[in-house]
């Protein structure tokens, strides 16, 4: 006597060894992404990190180990250079919002 749920599990079997990779274009921003990676070194795990070019020009995305999301998003700074963004480093509402909570020195440019 056969078991009743055999054709289903045959079926099942059918449909699983048939799957397959979708092509890049499938995938968001996958269509003639450059796939060119950039070691950035390890995470506070351990993991190596990589970095990959985002969906549009002037962003990059971060992955570290074998997750499958981003860990990071890089933008470009805005118009302006380094002054604009000392600008945002010392009188956005971000930078207010961390000095009512802690002391911070005054933003200094790096050399």
């Amino acid at each position: 006597m056969r078991a009743p749920f055999a054709p289903i599990l045959w079926l099942a079997l059918a449909l699983a060894a048939s799957c397959a990779t979708p092509p890049p274009q499938a995938y968001v921003g996958g269509a003639g992404r450059s796939h060119a990676a950039v070691a950035l070194g390890g995470d506070a795990s351990g993991e190596a990190c990589n970095q990959l070019p985002g969906d549009s020009s002037d962003t990059a995305e971060v992955f570290c180990g074998t997750w499958q999301e981003p860990a990071a998003m890089v933008r470009g700074g805005p118009p302006g250079g380094a002054d604009a963004l000392m600008a945002i480093a010392t009188g956005s509402p971000r930078r207010q919002s961390l000095d009512a909570y802690f002391t911070c020195h005054t933003s200094q440019p790096k050399d």
